[in-house]
């Protein structure tokens, strides 16, 4: 038998690259942000305040701090998103834009996309949060 320490074998995170569904070519680097991860972008999105009618301390959710700290977690990085494509997946002005013309990743740029597509926001978090993606054997 022998001595395996879970600590020396447990992974944090890990990352795969997956197309988004029915927009060929654009595929997404999606990390699993893992429990502490997680659990540490929870606590920095609540604050404490004090109720000044009731003197008491409150704790407040900031959505959109979490969601910062969840798409910097969950996205990677991503290629061949269309400009056509975003158009069918959030609402945007793209005139006088190339349809086939490509939107880089940044950061920013993945915020803004998870803030206004409920599409991409939903496909993001059941493919980041959702193990079995993960432990795939390739």
């Amino acid at each position: 038998m022998s001595d395996i320490s879970l600590k020396s074998i447990i992974k944090e995170t890990s990352i795969i690259e997956e197309e988004f569904p029915g927009y060929k070519g654009f595929i997404v680097t999606v990390a699993y942000p893992g429990r502490n991860a997680l659990s540490d972008a929870r606590k920095s999105a609540t604050v404490e305040k004090i109720n000044r009618r009731t003197q008491q301390v409150q704790q407040e959710f900031d959505e959109d701090k979490f969601l910062e700290k969840f798409v910097s977690l969950a996205i990677k990085g991503w290629k061949g998103l269309k400009v056509s494509y975003l158009q069918e997946i959030a609402l945007v002005d793209a005139e006088g834009l190339d349809p086939e013309d490509e939107i880089p990743y940044s950061n920013d740029n993945a915020y803004v996309l998870v803030k206004n597509s409920p599409a991409f926001d939903n496909w993001i978090t059941e493919m980041s949060t959702d193990l079995e993606n993960f432990t795939k054997s390739s």
